[in-house]
């Protein structure tokens, strides 16, 4: 993982894997960096769409169905932009080995949730 600021992250690839950071805090989940819309200058500190998971097609809606223990399938095309305008933010980019170890973390959930459904 490292850290970049805002004008970085605006330069990396749609598909970057990242999260908003303060020192010692990281602020949201994964969020993952659609296209650059606005792009960064010294006038306007641009902006971008991302995917902030989890995400839900109707957060209230979704959410009630949540909590009484109803299934919700995330929304894995609701990209939404930043639209926080926060110079000063810094963000925690996943790199490609910890990515890796992701990746083979949810294949193993997958087949974990798979054998509770089966049995």
């Amino acid at each position: 993982m490292r850290l970049v600021t805002r004008k970085e992250l605006m330069d990396l690839p749609a598909g970057t894997i990242y999260q908003e950071y303060e020192p010692k805090i990281f602020r949201t989940g994964l969020c993952i960096k659609g296209e650059t819309t606005v792009p960064w200058s010294e006038k306007n500190s641009g902006d971008w769409t991302l995917l902030d998971l989890p995400d839900f097609e109707d957060f209230m809606s979704d959410t009630t169905k949540l909590e009484v223990g109803r299934s919700v399938k995330f929304d894995f095309k609701a990209y939404a932009r930043d639209g926080c305008y926060a110079e000063e933010q810094m963000y925690a980019v996943w790199e490609p080995d910890e990515l890796a170890h992701l990746a083979i973390l949810c294949e193993n959930a997958i087949k974990a949730s798979v054998e509770v459904t089966n049995d």
